[in-house]
């Protein structure tokens, strides 16, 4: 059973208002399921104000929502089809799409066209999709193309129903079955600053939901972010998490993240410490692009892809924690700062890394037991652990005097 257009009629009107479509009707005694919206079913419909669609309806018609009034749509999970033009000039800004594969969706060609006469895709604002599927979404050309549209870019983004706030941090639910939340932007026209702490469980409604994932764009833009502890729990940090976070000193990556997308810290030009733990396997293109002031820096054992302009150039110290030297042939880490870098190397690695381009270039060049977990030597007088010394430290100095600020433990003495 589909549902057809309405207005064909002399006596009929089109659709308008609040329209909800069950999920099954009966005629002569007869149950039907509703499995298809028909071509045109909804074309012309400026009096409609929204669709609720039911989970049994598997396949969208032609030109089903042409010129339609509606603002949003959310799409049935049991959608199989999606026939061309379905939306075109519709007023559709914000698409729910809840499918986890949507590689296994038949979308033809011309489904997302606006107009039919020219190849032009339709404009939305927000194309929501599941948070732990958004990288399969980004993996095929029509999402691809749907995510830099004429007016918008990164329009495809991580759905988390109503989000809720606990100290400071922005959370949504992204699986219920699983009880995972993730980290969502603060909002469209505000930003996080401050030191922040994202919390490894999260309460909603009485129940108990682990943080596993920092979602795409995340903090983005957040110039007044000066700090982030990530707990253990996150698996998950999305592509630009961190983009032109510009007062962000460190990037510790919880042992279970694998991945460190591209962009994820582009811009954070203050970054001072980054550790990339034994599990990261993949760091991707411009990852650490700009962050120029990093002093230390420890690589991991197990990086299998390292993009271009991944890595940041420490002036420090380089704690490399594989014995075989990683071999970059693609500007992975650009401007090697060999006269001011200490290169630390797994005990018994001295005389192969010192044959071993680029690590030969470094003018000092020491062992280290990589049992031990490398952390950067405090600086003397650096009060302020930012690495340095500067005016900052005298002006922290006399508020310790005045009693006015708490002396830090760890700062260098």
């Amino acid at each position: 059973m589909e549902v057809t257009y309405k207005g064909s009629e002399v006596d009929e009107a089109p659709y308008a208002g609040d329209v909800k479509i069950p999920a099954s009707v009966m005629n002569d005694g007869i149950t039907y399921q509703v499995t298809k919206l028909g071509n045109n079913c909804f074309s012309g419909t400026s009096g409609l104000t929204s669709v609720e669609l039911p989970e049994s309806i598997e396949s969208i018609g032609s030109y089903a929502f042409y010129r339609s009034a509606i603002k949003s749509l959310r799409l049935p999970a049991s959608v199989k089809q999606i026939s061309d033009h379905f939306l075109a000039r519709s007023s559709i800004r914000e698409l729910y799409c809840p499918f986890e594969h949507p590689g296994s969706l038949a979308i033809y060609e011309n489904a997302f066209l606006n107009d039919e006469t020219q190849n032009i895709l339709h404009d939305f604002d927000k194309i929501y999709v599941p948070a732990k599927s958004l990288d399969e979404y980004l993996r095929l050309i029509v999402w691809v193309r749907l995510d830099r549209t004429t007016y918008n870019t990164n329009v495809l983004q991580e759905y988390g129903g109503d989000l809720f706030e606990v100290d400071g941090v922005k959370y949504g639910i992204i699986d219920e079955s699983s009880s995972e939340a993730a980290v969502f932007r603060a909002n469209e026209t505000s930003y996080y600053k401050g030191d922040l702490t994202i919390q490894a469980t999260v309460t909603k409604n009485g129940k108990q939901y682990k943080v596993t994932r920092i979602n795409r764009r995340a903090f983005c833009g957040s110039y007044g972010l000066t700090g982030v502890t990530m707990p253990e729990t996150i698996e998950t940090i999305a592509a630009g998490a961190f983009l032109g976070c510009g007062k962000l000193v460190n990037a510790l990556i919880p042992s279970g993240v694998t991945q460190i997308p591209e962009m994820a810290f582009d811009g954070c030009h203050e970054l001072r410490y980054v550790v990339i733990s034994d599990n990261v396997t993949s760091i991707g293109e411009n990852a650490f692009n700009g962050c120029a002031n990093v002093k230390d820096l420890t690589l991991g054992k197990n990086l299998l892809s390292v993009g271009k302009n991944s890595l940041p150039s420490p002036s420090r110290t380089l704690y490399h924690r594989r014995a075989r030297p990683y071999v970059f042939y693609n500007d992975e880490m650009v401007g090697h700062r060999y006269s001011t870098c200490v290169l630390y190397v797994p005990k018994g690695t001295l005389q192969l890394f010192s044959i071993t381009s680029p690590w030969n270039g470094y003018m000092r060049m020491e062992e280290f037991d990589t049992g031990d977990s490398p952390t950067p030597s405090p600086v003397k007088g650096d009060l302020n652990e930012d690495g340095e010394v500067s005016v900052a430290d005298l002006t922290m100095l006399a508020g310790i005097i005045m009693g006015t600020v708490e002396p830090s433990e760890s700062a260098g003495q």
